[in-house]
């Protein structure tokens, strides 16, 4: 129990250091939806034994991977214009035959 509430606290600070560090919007919402649900879960566990279920303590492991996944994912590039090549990378738009 002592492993998974030091896990569960270092995910939460990965998860706040995603939503103050990150510059993608997205991104730094994720961090923030990890960081409120596994809040949600810490004070609803905190009286029932809701972590003694299988499918909520999986459902505590892909929130806190989300936290991590949040802080260190590669941020999406902007390269070149979207208008140029109709917004799909490596495609090209087709020839107007008027």
């Amino acid at each position: 129990m002592v492993l998974l509430g030091s896990l569960a606290g270092l995910s939460a600070w990965t998860a706040f250091q995603a939503m103050a560090r990150r510059h993608d919007r997205l991104l730094a919402g994720m961090g923030f939806a990890s960081l409120m649900a596994m809040a949600s879960l810490a004070i609803h566990a905190s009286t029932d034994f809701n972590l003694q279920t299988p499918a909520t303590a999986a459902s505590l492991v892909v929130l806190m991977a989300m936290g991590w996944v949040a802080a260190y994912l590669p941020s999406r590039r902007r390269t070149g214009n979207a208008g140029e090549s109709g917004g799909f990378p490596g495609r090209s738009r087709p020839a107007d035959d008027c």
